[in-house]
């Protein structure tokens, strides 16, 4: 089998030739020796292809700040304030959103503000967040715009190149947009987030509605290109740590339903990636129409792994399955042991995808990945029992 056609039978929940290992790697730009590294996706691609690796080309939808929204970015001291304060604002046809960030040491935006970004979320970098009263809604709804002239054409064109790429090689295409949840943190903050969840439902709800047209919006565009095999929904902010079960099914639950049921009727595949806190939540991703989970970890999320394969066996597919974090640094000894332990428990009858979750980082031992890498080679192939 190529590379696409086995990830693609496994993500139905079938038997491939072979258990597939998808590494993600994640700002990395070598597998093991550091002295052969790649420069994009597309080498990336081939040198793991020619290891007889699997691996997944990504296309990320674009959003487009509306052409009639004036932004407006500064720099600013501020009294009993350590460091700079960068102040964002977007003057919109409904209000005024405004932004204010610490500018620490380690701020790697310069003197803007990306809308989502993980550095934004900590109380500690952000002095204000984007999103925080009832009247932000309204500017919100039209902060973005579908894309459209050059946005919109470069993006198709590098379409195009993912396309052409994966055709001739034979590769999988993950399609990037929908982020639900996520997209509530960047812009609110945790605190703010779960307190509206809590306490204001309504406004929540009118929040995540907002997020879900961007979400469909982006789902329509990944699957226009002809070259996406796989939706992609980040959920690394939806977890059961941050939202209660009665909470997730209350708002997450529902808006990850409507965009499964949108991708697949684009014919396309439905992902959701979400790394920790699932255990409460393995029936509603399987209600919820998702066909590969990724991010099953039995070490720092402690799941059980029968009982992920008992809930999710022939229903979902499931990426993981070993801890990249802390395993990957252990010895070699406890790395084959997980990845056989992985692979006897997740593997059978199809529907497992062995990765190290959350990703392969930059500064993930080359001896942790090789002993990884060497374990999942003596023991891959069906029957592996």
């Amino acid at each position: 089998m190529i590379s696409r056609d086995r990830m693609m039978t496994t993500i139905n929940c079938e038997e491939p030739d072979r258990v597939p290992v998808y590494l993600r790697l994640f700002e990395r730009s070598f597998l093991i020796d550091e002295g052969i590294v790649w420069r994009n996706q597309f080498e990336r691609a081939k040198i793991l292809l020619h290891l007889d690796l699997d691996d997944a080309l990504s296309l990320h939808a674009p959003l487009t700040i509306s052409s009639d929204v004036d932004v407006k970015v500064i720099k600013k001291s501020e009294d009993g304030e350590k460091y700079p304060l960068i102040v964002k604002e977007y003057h919109t046809s409904r209000g005024v959103l405004k932004q204010v960030v610490r500018m620490t040491r380690d701020w790697p935006h310069g003197e803007d503000i990306p809308t989502f970004d993980d550095y934004i979320v900590p109380r500690a970098r952000t002095k204000k967040y984007l999103v925080e009263r009832e009247e932000d809604l309204d500017a919100l709804s039209v902060l973005f715009a579908r894309p459209s002239g050059l946005k919109l054409e470069s993006f198709l064109k590098e379409a195009e190149k993912v396309g052409e790429f994966a055709e001739v090689n034979g590769v999988l295409v993950e399609g990037w947009g929908p982020m639900g949840g996520d997209a509530a943190v960047w812009l609110c903050g945790i605190e703010k987030t779960i307190k509206w969840a809590f306490e204001e439902p309504k406004l929540m709800d009118r929040l995540l509605k907002i997020v879900l047209e961007w979400d469909l919006q982006s789902i329509e565009l990944l699957s226009r290109t002809k070259c996406v095999d796989l939706i992609v929904h980040r959920g690394w902010y939806e977890n059961t740590h941050f939202w209660p079960p009665r909470l997730y099914r209350k708002f997450i639950a529902p808006m990850l339903k409507k965009e499964a049921e949108e991708t697949h009727k684009r014919g396309l595949k439905f992902g959701y990636i979400v790394t920790t806190g699932i255990m409460h939540i393995l029936n509603d991703i399987v209600d919820c129409g998702v066909d590969l989970l990724l991010g099953v970890d039995p070490i720092q999320d402690r799941v059980d792994l029968n009982v992920v394969k008992e809930r999710l066996d022939g229903r979902v597919c499931i990426w993981g399955g070993v801890n990249s974090a802390v395993t990957l640094r252990s010895s070699s000894e406890i790395i084959g042991k997980a990845v056989k332990e992985a692979i006897g428990k997740l593997a059978p009858g199809g529907g497992f995808i062995l990765g190290p979750v959350d990703a392969v980082f930059k500064d993930t031992p080359p001896q942790g990945l090789k002993a990884f890498i060497d374990a999942w080679r003596r023991i891959h192939s069906y029957p592996y029992r």
